[in-house]
């Protein structure tokens, strides 16, 4: 699914998990909307494999007949924006050229593009390749044809051509077809994805119901019996379609509200703000109490208002600030309501123009736990001049750490035979890491006292 519509507003804000999962990315103040409905498994489990992710984002204004900011998350690339849009959520501004296909705002190299004749190529470092088609020499989108495992295994994705755009139809293996989706006559609304559709037993019927160009509602079905339904409700805030209610099957309820102009946008750029969610209520029912989430931005924001930049769509403007700019969010865990209303817990984050989380303190019962991250990058240089490991944590602090509890900690490092140093008070340990992991684990006993972690490999 492209995210698009929004006259060209681009961030690479998006890219980082707390975007791409359910629930409120407090970088943008964005509530997004995934339904996992399969991982795709083909060729009698050989591979490769498709994650289905049914995805919701206010910034999709264009309806692609699932409803208005609802679409798959398949792999493609609109010339036109210069946007590549992949399937794990994230997205990047790429040139295409008569023989190339480069992107601009990726340092890691974790995957590989190119172009072959007129197909896009998106090599990926778990030995997947992805295919992107286009229907015409002259067509401004790609999208994904085929997929292919590290073995030479292949996934084809076919499509219908209507209302100038192309529709996928079906996703098949080399022996059979693993989904289907059942449109209208003229291609242009869904009415059901299924995924399995030759093999009764296994068949799985995701039913979307429409009203007005939004969807209603989305119901599972397996051997006609019902496995559940979700209904949502939408309101338009500052030109934005969102979603301010969610009906879950179990009986719960999710309700969101928005502040109108929670991230303005600088001078120059084609919208003058953007909503941003201010509470979110997760209300499970059955007797249990709800969980209120609200939230604060400062007026700097990851959109690069307050900056000297000057707005442009096709790249992060915030990459082009100079200085030391920073954006912020506060979350507050309430309890109670009315006069009996108080905060159990503040979670304060800070962002630097990279969108890199510089600081993070958890305030709760009268105990603080702040910890701050340096990276690689480099004060008053460009995107284009930064070192490729720049958004790498550099090292870790963690001063202040709450008493007489026992600290599990996780870390991902990104190289390998790597060595880290961790110190706790007096106490110090040098974990190293071999090629055949990436995580690593530690006890310590968490005392008044400064922790602190570093990344020696670069």
């Amino acid at each position: 699914m492209t995210i698009s519509g929004a006259s060209g507003v681009y961030s690479n804000a998006y890219n980082f998990l707390s975007f791409v999962s359910t629930g409120v990315d407090p970088r943008t103040g964005t509530y997004s909307c995934n339904f996992s409905l399969s991982n795709l498994l083909a060729n009698t489990l050989s591979g490769p494999s498709i994650p289905l992710v049914l995805g919701f984002s206010s910034l999709q204004s264009d309806d692609l007949g699932f409803g208005k900011g609802w679409g798959l998350q398949l792999s493609n690339f609109n010339r036109k924006t210069g946007k590549l849009s992949l399937s794990n959520g994230a997205s990047h501004m790429a040139t295409l050229g008569t023989s190339s296909f480069v992107l601009k705002d990726k340092k890691v190299k974790d995957l590989k593009t190119s172009r072959s004749g007129r197909d896009l190529l998106i090599e990926h470092k778990s030995g997947i390749l992805e295919v992107l088609s286009s229907p015409s020499s002259s067509a401004d989108q790609w999208l994904v044809s085929k997929i292919y495992s590290s073995e030479g295994r292949v996934i084809y994705l076919d499509y219908g051509w209507a209302a100038g755009r192309s529709n996928l139809l079906a996703v098949r293996d080399e022996s059979r077809r693993l989904l289907t989706v059942d449109r209208s006559r003229n291609l242009t609304q869904v009415h059901s994805i299924t995924l399995w559709p030759d093999s009764p037993g296994d068949k799985i019927v995701f039913d979307l119901q429409a009203h007005g160009g939004q969807l209603t509602s989305m119901s599972s079905l397996a051997a006609n019996r019902s496995l559940g339904s979700w209904r949502f409700q939408y309101r338009t805030v500052t030109g934005l379609n969102v979603i301010t209610r969610l009906d879950q099957p179990t009986g719960g309820t999710e309700e969101i509200t928005y502040q109108a102009s929670g991230m303005l946008l600088p001078s120059s750029a084609p919208l003058k703000a953007l909503p941003a969610v201010s509470s979110h209520t997760h209300d499970p029912r059955n007797g249990q109490p709800a969980v209120v989430r609200e939230f604060k931005y400062s007026s700097k924001n990851y959109l690069g208002y307050a900056s000297s930049v000057k707005w442009r769509d096709d790249g992060d403007n915030l990459y082009d600030a100079r200085g030391d700019y920073q954006y912020s969010s506060t979350e507050d865990l309430i309890q109670g309501k009315g006069t009996n209303k108080r905060v159990i817990r503040r979670t304060q984050r800070v962002y630097n123009r990279f969108h890199l989380q510089l600081e993070e303190t958890v305030t709760q019962n009268g105990k603080t736990v702040r910890n701050i991250t340096k990276y690689h990058d480099r004060t008053n240089v460009r995107f284009d001049n930064q070192p490729a490991n720049f958004q790498l944590p550099l090292n870790l602090k963690c001063p202040g750490l709450i008493h007489r509890f026992v600290m599990v900690a996780a870390v991902k490092l990104p190289l390998p035979n790597m060595m880290i140093a961790v110190t706790s008070g007096k106490k110090s340990l040098r974990l190293g890491l071999s090629k055949f992991s990436n995580t690593i684990q530690w006890v310590l006993p968490m005392a008044a006292q400064p922790m602190r972690l570093e990344n020696n490999a670069g």
